[in-house]
């Protein structure tokens, strides 16, 4: 599963993006953007992407501090503000969806304030 993330209509770097099945939301798939707004699901080797079915998306993008880049998914990452509403960082309010099939899924969002 790859794709673009958007805010505004201009790509949203370092963005985290999880992908959380809806049956079973036991092993999520998880990327962050680039900086062109470009991401890759890893669930459990590299870019692997995400589980078949249905999935609730989850985007976050904050104020990343100067110095050297870490992914926005990186446990170390220390955050400054949040510049993604709220409401795209909880799986009960972003109104984010996706579904999974086979193979080669892009799917792109476009996210607003």
């Amino acid at each position: 599963v790859s794709g673009t993330v958007y805010m505004n209509g201009k790509p949203l770097p370092n963005a985290s993006v999880i992908f959380t099945p809806v049956e079973d939301n036991v092993r999520v798939g998880v990327g962050s953007t680039d900086k062109n707004g470009q991401y890759r699901l890893t669930s459990f080797q590299t870019n692997d992407g995400a589980r078949i079915g249905k999935h609730t998306v989850t985007i976050r993008a904050y104020e990343v501090p100067d110095g050297p880049f870490k992914p926005a998914d990186d446990m170390s990452l220390s955050r400054g503000k949040m510049l993604t509403p709220a409401k795209y960082s909880k799986a009960e309010t972003s109104g984010l969806t996706a579904t999974v099939e086979n193979k080669n899924n892009v799917i792109d969002f476009n996210l607003t304030n």
